[in-house]
């Protein structure tokens, strides 16, 4: 955690978070001063106090305690991962989610089931388009193709429409004869997805 003497709000979310140390939900905690850690918090982005990481999760300004408690037992789970990709997206933090993505083990994991969540509103698809554009013919991308493939199931046309998008971006013309069967698709969109998708592939035999 990142404090000031001057800031109204630190006292109270650093007892908070003694709280949950004092509870097991935290293993320890470290609290740093701005003012003698300047350098460490520029390096950190750091624009608003508190700031406080728990785990790869960045919390910055007042939040609420049961807030830091979520994001303690969320540490080292994927749902955890899904939904701070989702509060990154959401308030337009393409960088840090990318990020993200990379550094963490099951971040493309979370990327994966945020594109396939019918749920998730524009923005986060939005954003979570963009994430996996940026990994087109990658190879973390191409061994992905199974479980985008399975997107192409989804009763939902948006999301068999992506996943062919998604296919596309994997440069491997195995994903190919899992396309074809899309250009028999009753919407529209997405046969014309899965047609330009295998058109591009087909560059790659």
């Amino acid at each position: 955690m990142f404090l000031s003497e001057t800031c109204p709000h630190c006292p109270q979310v650093l007892l908070n978070l003694t709280d949950l140390l004092k509870a097991g939900d935290l293993a320890s905690l470290k609290i740093l001063n701005i003012s003698h850690h300047s350098r460490q918090a520029r390096e950190l982005n750091i624009r608003s106090l508190p700031w406080v990481k728990i785990g790869p999760f960045e919390i910055e300004g007042l939040s609420r305690a049961h807030e830091y408690a979520k994001w303690a037992r969320a540490v080292n789970t994927i749902e955890g991962l899904c939904d701070y990709l989702k509060l990154l997206l959401e308030t337009g933090q393409l960088k840090k989610a990318e990020y993200v993505i990379e550094s963490e083990d099951e971040g493309f994991d979370a990327l994966l089931t945020l594109v396939a969540d019918v749920e998730a509103n524009i923005t986060v698809r939005t954003g979570a388009s963009a994430l996996l554009e940026a990994l087109e013919g990658s190879q973390k991308l191409e061994q992905a193709i199974s479980e985008i493939a399975g997107m192409l199931k989804s009763d939902k046309a948006n999301i068999r429409a992506d996943a062919c998008y998604f296919l596309g971006l994997t440069h491997n013309p195995v994903a190919i004869s899992m396309l074809q069967p899309m250009l028999r698709d009753g919407n529209k969109h997405v046969h014309e997805l899965a047609s330009e998708s295998i058109e591009k592939l087909s560059l790659f035999l």
